[in-house]
């Protein structure tokens, strides 16, 4: 095997074992192998003129399955880094959008709630749980709207 193909199969035994972890509910266990994993990403030898030795979309996953353990360990600003980082690596990527919604909502950021439960919508227009989580970000959005009036 290539050395780039060493490090891919590296990159994915961590993310296997992140995925692991977060099915067995030790979400901090998760967290540092999918950390471990974005760093691999991050040294990999970047033999430029080649493919990235990693694909956006696979950071991508692995950002927001770390998304993911950080709103589970109440962690809402990581977790909101990492899912804007998922976005930005893969615009389409609707689960990242819903996991950015979630830790905009914990955040009580409920105005940029409503837009990432839309985006996610839009990429994915029979999610129940972002149909759910738009119809509550907008209640609180306007229930804070009053508040900040009165």
């Amino acid at each position: 095997g290539t050395a780039a193909g060493r490090h891919a199969a590296r990159v994915d035994f961590k993310k296997k074992a992140g995925n692991e972890a977060f099915k067995a509910t030790e979400y901090q266990q998760a967290a540092v192998a999918y950390t471990e994993a974005l760093a691999l990403i991050a040294s990999a030898p970047c033999d430029c003129g080649e493919e990235a030795v990693v694909p956006p979309a696979q950071t991508a996953a692995i950002r927001c399955n770390r998304a993911a353990c950080f709103l589970k360990l109440g962690r809402y600003a990581q977790a909101r880094a990492d899912a804007l980082a998922a976005t930005d690596l893969q615009p389409t990527y609707a689960k990242a959008h819903f996991r950015l919604a979630l830790a905009q909502q914990a955040e009580n950021d409920f105005g940029g709630a409503c837009t990432s439960f839309s985006k996610a919508l839009q990429l994915e227009p029979k999610n129940k749980e972002a149909q759910a989580g738009l119809r509550m970000a907008e209640v609180q959005a306007e229930r804070q709207r009053r508040q900040e009036a009165s």
